[in-house]
């Protein structure tokens, strides 16, 4: 649970990295970034049930030009179709390109990129080190900021 100064920090590092002030102007900014997944997969759990459908919901982020986008594997893993949503465009087709699934990120192809979707900028490492940005990426969580 993120205690209310390490939060409040976490926000100020975020406005000052995008250089926005104000959460609306912010979401203006990350929003033709980020879309929404939707996966739909079946399953056969015995013979006497059948298949079993199910469905999930998560979220990603648009990473380059050509229509990659990465999210959480939980989400797309062993699924049969995928769509993705960006606000305000009908959903696009997608398939899985490359996944980490001990590090739950997937790598996802668009059919098509809306004319309206922006990739979201690219980060400089904040330090160097001895670690590859790809090296850390492969385990989220601590290493992945630098503080491993």
């Amino acid at each position: 649970m993120w205690e209310r100064g390490r939060l409040e920090h976490g926000l100020e590092s975020m406005e000052r990295a995008f250089e926005i002030r104000e959460p609306g102007l912010l979401f203006l900014r990350v929003a033709p970034s980020v879309v929404v997944i939707r996966a739909q997969g079946r399953d056969v759990s015995s013979p006497a049930s059948g298949l079993t459908y199910f469905s999930e919901v998560g979220s990603g982020v648009l990473v380059s030009n050509d229509g990659k986008v990465m999210t959480a594997a939980h989400v797309v893993h062993a699924m049969d179709e995928i769509s993705v949503e960006f606000l305000g465009e009908q959903p696009v087709k997608a398939r899985v390109v490359a996944s980490e699934p001990a590090a739950d990120l997937s790598l996802l192809q668009l059919d098509r990129v809306p004319p309206n979707a922006v990739p979201a900028r690219q980060a400089t490492p904040a330090s160097s080190s001895s670690r590859s940005a790809s090296s850390r990426l492969a385990r989220p969580g601590p290493a992945m900021f630098g503080k491993a």
